[in-house]
């Protein structure tokens, strides 16, 4: 995206703050209205009419939430969650369809984000069939290690936080498992990740150094970064990367 639509697209709409733990979106509201993430970390949920809540999307600063109800004009799937204290800009939808009217390379980049989100969706469909639950949740943590970690300072190099709190259900829900699967899963991503490169081959070897072990005291990831064989990033797995960052 050029500088300049950037520029104009930080000015749409209205300045909002949000504490940790507020709802920015509820599932079912029939708002008209996007949100663009401008600083901070929200997660998308969704529950069902069992009651069962199930953790659909990380989403952090420089991506849409809400598009899917504001474009479709129909009541919102997920609520929108802040992790931590998040800015944003709510913009009215009719706001936006005018402003993507008139820059095509910001039409491109809602079009990216939207297809790299399908892809994952398309992912995690596919490991459902195709992998046991072990490479499942291994696969859905390199991916999330992959668009989100960060290294942590204090660190030796070798560790990274997803600046996220995810807890052991929430992992399990993204991987498509249940509790206790992901569970006896994290525990052996672990002992794997702790082998040695050049240990007798596992069902994770492509995904050593990017995949993450589970702190269970914490509810945290964190993911050991390995000198081993990294899969090549999905390509535009940032689904808005090139949309404003913190600034």
């Amino acid at each position: 995206m050029r500088n300049a639509t950037r520029e104009e697209l930080l000015d749409l709409g209205t300045p909002i703050t949000y504490p940790a733990h507020r709802a920015l979106l509820q599932q079912g509201d029939e708002s008209r209205h996007v949100l663009l993430i401008t600083k901070g970390v929200v997660k998308v949920v969704a529950s069902a009419e069992s009651g069962y809540d199930m953790l659909l999307a990380v989403r952090i600063a420089g991506e849409l939430v809400g598009e899917m109800a504001a474009f479709e004009e129909r009541p919102r799937s997920g609520t929108v969650v802040a992790c931590s204290d998040v800015t944003a800009r709510i913009i009215q939808v009719r706001t936006l369809e005018t402003f993507l009217s008139a820059h095509p390379d910001a039409m491109r980049a809602i079009l990216h984000m939207l297809s790299a989100r399908l892809r994952w969706a398309n992912r995690r469909r596919i490991d459902f069939q195709a992998y046991d639950s072990l490479t499942r949740l291994a696969r859905v943590l390199a991916e999330l290690s992959q668009a989100y970690a960060q290294s942590e300072p204090d660190g030796d190099g070798r560790r990274c936080a997803l600046g996220v709190t995810l807890t052991q259900r929430e992992l399990a829900s993204l991987a498509g498992l249940a509790l206790n699967t992901a569970e006896k899963s994290a525990t052996s991503v672990g002992h794997w990740l702790r082998h040695p490169a050049g240990s007798p081959s596992c069902a994770l070897c492509c995904l050593r150094g990017t995949a993450c072990s589970c702190d269970r005291g914490a509810g945290r990831p964190s993911i050991p970064r390995g000198r081993a064989h990294r899969p090549p990033r999905q390509a535009g797995h940032r689904a808005m990367g090139d949309f404003p960052r913190p600034r």
